[in-house]
């Protein structure tokens, strides 16, 4: 079979052109709404809960740190760009 496409390439079969079915309003409309909605919920979600819920940051810090006071007071702390952003 390869040898006659090859050798007579004339009298091989053309392949009938694929024909895509058209998509009627109610197809793209199942097929877009349950994900716009999973956006929305996302969106919402994310600026509600404040996501994501930790940041990895550095600071230098002389005297009790963290540990010792118990809380975040002190110098400023430098957040970590999110590779994500």
């Amino acid at each position: 079979m390869i040898e006659q496409a090859i050798g007579a390439p004339q009298l091989s079969l053309p392949r009938p052109p694929y024909q895509a079915l058209a998509a009627s309003s109610l197809d793209i409309g199942r097929f877009g709404i349950p994900r716009s909605d999973r956006a929305v919920d996302e969106r919402i979600y994310h600026l509600c809960c404040h996501a994501p819920h930790w940041r990895v940051g550095w600071r230098l810090h002389d005297g009790p740190g963290v540990l010792e006071l118990g809380n975040l007071k002190g110098p400023k702390w430098n957040v970590l760009r999110d590779f994500r952003e």
